[in-house]
């Protein structure tokens, strides 16, 4: 036989020869008959539906396109767009300034043998899941970053926010942008599984448009499962398990043994998990950290953060040239800095003074006439007149100088510490597993201090717990009241405060909601009142703690890091409403002893999108890359929220794949070019490598606006903020029946069906803004997206009726061997899946079902759970038309 690469001819691309075969008309499909799931029962004079794509009305050609080659090692991950591959010249020619009609299309993976083109087995290659395009001449071919899990142009349902999608777009200089025909058109339903026996065709007068095609592109994401060692050295021979990495789900022998473990991607040794940015890191001086930091590089990242928040005496005033900017016009600073006056300032050179003696001030930002400090330390540009930044460029006069080091000392608590000294701040990581000494010091002697600012009023704080006393200092502008609240972000939690008048004269308080509250009998002593520069400075002390039986005072804590507090500064000498208000904190340090330095808390369960996964190639010819996990599962709605539409039991079930921590795989671990082996098992990796192309075959017309109506697509995931998910073993005992793992999830059609109509657009999806005046769509194709072997069905209901919409049933292959010729796609453990498919009833189809926007639909996906699986799918992919 001929092989198809001399039958085609080779066309020249960026990958070497990629094929594509002229337009011939349409006889019996490539792969055979195929079933639908919901095909009515035969009727007299009524034919049943035919699942030949030929037997469309009016009859229908077709064109065969090839990818270029895809070349895999064992165990190894292909997974990326392909160059673009010519559409037939006649096909091209024929085209240019008109519509095609895509009716259907055909699958394959292929190899090319002396012997002619030869369908690669399922269980060599297995593919996970593809998406493709064909391009019209006035469409462009580009990856774009999602923007979250709602993200339109992610047709796959497979990325997460921040990762990169491919996408088909009109063109800048597009040539007919007003046409209402799109430029480009994607492909990417009942993928996955033994995909070649699953329908993708549409029943007339239904099709997919497309203007001007000139090529095609594909994505596919396959993973080579074919054992090197000879027992699956020809098409037809059994599945036989390769090597598996060492933690595997899979069984390996017995009548189950028929599905490689590889083709659910487990997360190999060669992946490493990060949970991504905890809470903010925190300081004890109470025994020990609650949540331990446990390396020296993460201790040198969380001491240093903290060691800003340490409070030092006031330095002299800087000069100009001790204090450099650096001015950014027609740009903004965001967030105001720690403690700035909110007012600002109405001159420069007092604005840019404050920020350069305040550790976390990172510039000036000039708006409307004022002067204000900010944290931010990039500029960002924004359309207002005068907008002016001063980027701050030189070193905090406030801060000490912070050195690290790492080694074992009996004078430091075990791990991440921080010692204030009076000349720097010592970060130090502490190797010595035995060492006794407590955070903060021993208790009954430490002694803490800390200071910060808010409002224009500055606090300082110094407890000594043996002489069970506190030394406050408050700082204001002299000539009006001003006062410190502690404890508090608002009044209306009716703080203890200290207020100091006009004259200096002290009083105590026991706030109300937005109110003077009561005068509280004085338990603060008066050490000094100075006056300079405009400020008024108060020292006092009381004890740390008082008989207060009606919890008028507030109780000072010698375990306590971080105290809130409230300023309020008033417009006259005596108490009354404030002219301004502002909310601050302060952090207090050890000064006898080390400050522990704690980890932030971890984050709960379901939390860790902000995680990633990091792959190291060890032992292969491959490369190391991270990736961000970005899974955010939806959870339940909470039944008094009357506006949440979207639910899912995911969260609730504390499935696996919600959190990185527990991730053990799926997607993330699999990405192109990845070995799913362990690093140990790379010498198990042969150097044969299995090489093939894609094949597909698309039916068409040309397009007759009285003969065709245009779909549009839609997709959701049953798997909400995930993509995926783990099916955990059925518990020992479990009779083999009841080995069943339910997933639930609900939606509202116009939760994926919104948003502006782009009729260029190459990911035509269903929105109501395509048809003014539109209620709502009905489906013509819908097929289900789920692996092999766990998949069991997948429904779709309208749960405002409870009408059952769809409902796939995989039928699983059944050949153990000499699945060939006829049979080359009937390998026992695979599956297909049957579509639903709505239409005529004369042509042997239900009537489509109406969904209108506001219509809730619930889906629910069952798994046989006899083993293990990960990286399952519960996807929703299908076409509909506007009503």
């Amino acid at each position: 036989m001929t092989p198809f690469s001399t039958m085609l001819g080779c066309i020249v691309g960026l990958s070497g020869c990629v094929f594509a075969g002229p337009a011939r008309p349409a006889g019996p499909n490539m792969n055979g008959d195929y079933t639908i799931a919901n095909a009515l029962k035969p009727e007299p004079g009524v034919k049943p539906f035919s699942t030949q794509s030929a037997d469309y009305d009016g009859g229908v050609e077709y064109f065969d396109i090839y990818t270029p080659e895809i070349r895999t090692k064992y165990s190894q991950v292909w997974w990326t767009m392909m160059d673009s591959v010519a559409l037939p010249a006649d096909i091209v020619a024929r085209f240019d300034g008109k519509v095609m009609a895509v009716t259907g299309m055909e699958a394959d993976q292929v190899m090319d043998t002396p012997d002619g083109e030869v369908s690669v087995p399922i269980t060599w290659a297995y593919n996970h899941h593809y998406g493709q395009y064909l391009n019209g001449k006035d469409s462009v071919l580009e990856q774009v970053e999602l923007q979250s899990f709602n993200d339109r142009n992610d047709f796959m349902g497979h990325a997460l926010p921040g990762e990169k999608v491919w996408i088909s777009r009109p063109r800048d200089n597009d040539t007919n942008p007003t046409s209402p025909f799109p430029a480009s058109t994607v492909f990417a339903t009942g993928n996955g599984g033994e995909f070649r026996k699953s329908f993708h065709s549409y029943p007339a007068p239904y099709a997919q448009l497309v203007e001007s095609p000139v090529s095609w592109a594909m994505q596919p994401m396959q993973i080579d499962t074919k054992n090197r060692d000879g027992s699956m050295a020809h098409p037809g021979m059994p599945f036989s398990p390769g090597p598996y990495p060492h933690v595997y789900n899979a069984p390996r022998t017995g009548p189950d043994a028929v599905y490689s473990d590889l083709l659910e991607c487990p997360c190999t040794d060669r992946i490493t998990r990060s949970v991504g940015p905890l809470g903010a890191p925190t300081a004890c001086v109470d025994k020990s950290c609650p949540h331990a930091i446990s390396t020296a590089a993460e201790c040198a990242t969380a001491a240093s953060k903290l060691a800003n928040l340490v409070a030092v005496p006031p330095a002299p005033a800087p000069s100009p040239a001790a204090c450099p900017f650096t001015a950014h016009n027609g740009t903004f600073l965001a967030a105001f800095a720690p403690g700035a006056p909110a007012a600002g300032w109405t001159t420069l050179a007092p604005a840019q003074a404050w920020c350069c003696a305040q550790a976390g001030c990172g510039g000036v930002t000039f708006q409307n006439g004022t002067y204000t400090a900010r944290a931010g330390t990039t500029p960002k540009p924004y359309r207002l007149d005068g907008l002016v930044s001063w980027v701050f460029a030189g070193t905090h006069t406030d801060s000490l100088p912070f050195t690290f080091a790492t080694g074992t000392s009996g004078a430091l608590p075990t791990g991440c510490s921080l010692t204030i000294t009076p000349v720097n701040i010592q970060g130090f990581f502490n190797t010595a597993t035995t060492a006794s000494v407590p955070c903060g010091g021993h208790v009954g002697e430490r002694v803490l201090s800390g200071a910060g600012a808010a409002g224009g009023v500055q606090l300082a704080l110094a407890l000594d717990e043996a002489a069970n006393m506190v030394n406050i200092t408050l700082s204001g502008p002299v000539g009006v009241w001003f006062g410190v609240g502690f404890d508090a972000v608002e009044m209306a939690s009716a703080p203890y405060a200290v207020v100091v008048d006009g004259t200096g004269n002290v009083s105590e308080h026991k706030l109300g909601n937005h109110a003077p509250g009561i005068v509280l009998q004085p338990s603060v002593a008066l050490v000094s009142s100075t006056v300079a520069g405009g400020v008024r400075t108060i020292v006092l002390t009381r004890k740390l703690k008082l008989a207060d039986y009606e919890s008028n005072y507030y109780d000072f804590d010698i375990t306590l890091t971080s105290l809130p507090f409230i300023t309020a500064v008033g417009s006259g000498s005596v108490f009354a409403y404030h002219k301004s208000h502002a909310v601050g904190t302060l952090a207090l340090f050890a000064k006898n002893g080390a400050t522990c330095v704690c980890a932030g808390a971890p984050p709960p369960f379901g939390q860790t999108a902000s995680g990633t996964l990091s792959y190291s190639a060890e032992g292969t010819n491959g490369t190391n890359a991270t990736v961000g996990f970005g899974k955010h599962c939806v959870g339940a709605c909470d039944p008094n929220d009357k506006a949440c539409t979207k639910s899912s039991s995911m969260l609730a079930q504390k499935n696996p794949t919600c959190d990185v921590r527990t991730y053990v795989g799926g997607l993330g671990c699999c990405h192109h070019l990845y070995f799913l082996l362990d690093k140990n098992q790379s010498h198990l990796i042969p150097d044969e490598e299995l090489v093939y192309r894609m094949k597909m075959r698309f039916y068409f017309q040309e397009y007759d606006p009285a003969k065709h109506l245009q779909l549009y697509r839609w997709h959701w995931q049953t798997a909400m903020g995930s993509g995926e998910y783990d099916v955990p073993k059925c518990a020992p005992g479990t009779p083999p029946a009841e080995c069943i793992h339910t997933i639930t999830a609900k939606i509202q059609v116009s939760d994926f069906a919104s948003g502006p109509c782009n009729t260029r657009s190459g990911l035509n999806v269903l929105t109501p803004e395509c048809k003014p005046g539109s209620i709502g769509f009905k489906p013509i194709f819908l097929g289900g997206h789920c692996h092999a072997p766990t998949c069991l069905s997948m429904e779709l209901f309208n749960a405002d009726t409870g009408e059952l919409i769809c409902r796939n049933v995989p039928t699983f292959g059944n050949r153990t061997a000499n699945a060939t010729g006829v049979h080359r796609f009937d390998e026992s453990g695979y599956l297909a899946l049957p579509p639903c498919v709505w239409g005529d009833p004369a042509q042997g189809l239900p009537a489509p079902p109406l969904l209108l926007w506001n219509t809730t639909l619930s889906a629910v996906k069952k798994c046989n759970s006899t083993y293990s699986h990960t990286g399952e799918m519960a996807r929703w992919q299908g076409h509909g038309v506007l009503v």
